[in-house]
């Protein structure tokens, strides 16, 4: 199969190379990657700028979507045909990440998703709905990594604030509701501010990411 491998920081030592097809082991999915969206982290570890050390060689890239086509042994969660998107840090499972999920991320230090067959544990991936094309949720994410880091890193939201985004923010407020905030602003800068509930976002009720009446 075909991979990207980076021999050593710097572009020129960025490859298209030949491997072998990986298999999947005990509680790992084998995905065909469809789509793969780049962040400003991959370019800052192609250029050697990454504040943190890596070790090389190493296959960059993160964010993918792809389609599941085979399964290790004790995969309860996923099945041939399903698409899915990879988890940039797959160990952070939930609330604050611990030291290991902190240090353990796709394309540095784990093997990345640059690649057209890529490993992934169980745990390290979710399904994404089909109203959404691979390109699109190949964008989700580290983009969500950034909402919480955003929220609860360097704005120190703590359960029963308040939170606010701007239109369409849809990550920032799901975020925002299932640490606990009691209400989330969504800023509109052609209509008039509104405050909704949690409810109304579908973070405590099903899954409906769409507001439907103001607190005010």
């Amino acid at each position: 199969m075909k991979s990207w491998l980076l021999e050593k920081p710097e572009r020129k030592n960025l490859h298209l190379v030949d491997i072998s097809e990986p298999k999947p082991g005990p509680g790992q999915i084998l995905v065909h990657t469809t789509a793969v969206s780049l962040n400003f982290r991959d370019k800052l570890i192609i250029e050697g700028s990454y504040p943190f050390p890596l070790r090389f060689p190493l296959v960059p890239g993160s964010d993918l979507a792809g389609e599941v086509i085979a399964v290790g042994s004790g995969v309860s969660r996923f099945k041939a045909g399903d698409r899915v998107v990879s988890l940039y840090r797959p160990k952070w499972l939930r609330g604050v990440p611990s030291r290991e999920a902190t240090r353990e991320a796709l394309g540095g230090p784990l093997p990345g998703v640059l690649a057209e067959y890529v490993l992934l544990s169980e745990q390290g991936a979710l399904g994404y709905p089909d109203y959404l094309t691979p390109a699109e949720a190949s964008t989700l994410p580290v983009a969500a990594v950034t909402a919480w880091v955003a929220l609860f890193t360097h704005g120190n939201l703590k359960p029963g604030d308040s939170s606010a985004s701007g239109k369409r923010r849809s990550l920032p407020v799901c975020s925002a509701i299932g640490g606990g905030a009691r209400r989330s602003r969504v800023r509109n800068f052609q209509k008039p501010r509104q405050d909704y509930a949690p409810e109304t976002i579908g973070s405590r009720r099903g899954h409906r990411y769409e507001c439907e009446h103001s607190m005010e």
